[in-house]
């Protein structure tokens, strides 16, 4: 889905509970100090993601991923980078050579059989326009990588909702075609 997806859900669609938005990352090559390790599983996502799938959070009081350039370990790689989950915490690692990232928590390793296998999530306030070679946030463009999930509340339908997140995208293609800004 486009990027601006979860902001125009967020603001104009009636009938949910929460939405959040995640970006698959590929294997990361990860710096910590002088080590380097070729790394599946991170994944970006905003503050949100806590509210519609099961984290369990290990270390620190809330997740919040609300703050950029935040990191949330698995225990799996709160081991194989620092040894510990203890000693992991506010340490810096740093991925594509220039995202600096605080390891702010650490959550219990995901289950092998699941949607979303992650192994780190990341601020995804952290993404900016440079770390792509393409305008990423823009309604024109669809690439993989980028979900938008949502629940809704007890009192909406799911063929309700899916028709109003219809009627969303076609009032921003059409804008778009236009050339005006979509919401």
């Amino acid at each position: 889905v486009p990027v601006p997806l979860s902001s125009a859900l967020n603001a104009e669609l009636t009938g949910h509970e929460d939405i959040t938005q995640v970006y698959f990352s590929n294997e990361q090559l990860v710096r910590i100090r002088d080590e380097k390790y070729l790394q599946p599983g991170f994944l970006f996502a905003d503050s949100n993601f806590t509210k519609i799938f099961d984290v369990e959070l290990i270390t620190r009081n809330s997740l919040d991923l609300r703050n950029p350039n935040t990191v949330y370990l698995s225990e799996e790689l709160a081991l194989k980078f620092f040894g510990s989950v203890e000693n992991a915490l506010d340490k810096e690692l740093v991925i594509m050579d220039s995202m600096y990232l605080n390891v702010a928590g650490i959550i219990k390793n995901t289950p092998k059989r699941t949607h979303i296998p992650s192994k780190a999530i990341i601020s995804i306030s952290s993404l900016s326009e440079k770390y792509f070679t393409f305008k990423y946030n823009d309604w024109g463009t669809h690439m993989s990588g980028f979900s938008t999930y949502l629940t809704i509340s007890n009192k909406s339908s799911v063929e309700g909702i899916t028709a109003n997140i219809q009627k969303i995208s076609d009032y921003t293609d059409t804008l778009e075609e236009r050339g005006g800004d979509a919401p």
